[in-house]
């Protein structure tokens, strides 16, 4: 791994996380939110 990547080892069936775009770390916590069900605030 390189410094600020991330791998998702394991996820939900129906959650498909795909490409290499770059996400901001500010939003993590809504990605791991939705994928957990809850409502994310926006």
């Amino acid at each position: 791994l390189a410094e600020g990547e991330l791998i998702i080892l394991h996820s939900p069936n129906n959650v498909k996380f795909q490409g290499s775009q770059s996400i901001n770390q500010s939003f993590l916590k809504e990605v791991f939110s939705t994928v957990l069900g809850y409502s994310a605030k926006l």
